[in-house]
């Protein structure tokens, strides 16, 4: 079994640079006095459609170009961000991606996505949006990115950490939220590596 390293996430961090913004960090002063330590935000609400997940999708449709695997459709599965990163990276290589989402999801990101050029599709429950995404998954061509347990998500995902590293120096803690774990993944490598 191969783990991922620095490199991978380094690798990454150069192949998404053109396609994601370099978010800013930023810190509080009044939470600092309130806490008592220094505590910095990395700001990827300022990322490419409003999140971190840009980085995960522009890297995983880069690595597959990279290595000479050009789908001819992209599909995802996901009720909000991952959905936009998705739409956001395939228009980026101009590859056609359909997006599958629980009609649930906000009405705001189902029309990002299709802002960005995805087909997007509806579906009754999650449940129906996770079978969909896995049966059109095995069309010839098409590629599917999913949102957090892929090796190139989570090393684009891990820009964040290299990037917030990079520019405070050493740090006494890292905290990052967990959902899937795709973020939480790259950070916890990015941090070992650098700190």
């Amino acid at each position: 079994m191969n783990y991922l390293t620095i490199e991978d996430i380094l690798k990454a961090n150069h192949r998404i640079a053109h396609l994601v913004n370099k978010t800013p960090i930023l810190t509080s002063s009044l939470l600092n006095r309130w806490l008592g330590h220094e505590i910095f935000f990395k700001a990827e609400n300022f990322q490419k459609i409003g999140a971190y997940k840009a980085r995960g999708a522009c890297n995983t449709i880069a690595w597959l170009l990279e290595n000479k695997i050009v789908p001819k459709h992209i599909v995802a599965n996901s009720s909000g961000n991952h959905a936009q990163a998705v739409a956001y990276a395939a228009s980026q290589f101009g590859i056609p991606s359909t997006i599958f989402m629980p009609a649930y999801s906000s009405k705001i990101k189902a029309q990002a996505s299709a802002a960005y050029g995805a087909n997007v599709v509806l579906c009754e429950t999650r449940a129906i949006t996770d079978e969909k995404v896995k049966h059109a998954a095995g069309q010839d061509g098409t590629y599917w990115i999913p949102p957090f347990n892929h090796d190139q998500v989570i090393s684009g995902q891990g820009t964040v950490a290299l990037e917030s590293i990079n520019e405070l120096g050493e740090v006494d803690a890292v905290f990052a939220p967990c959902g899937g774990g795709g973020l939480l993944s790259g950070t916890l490598i990015a941090t070992r590596a650098l700190s």
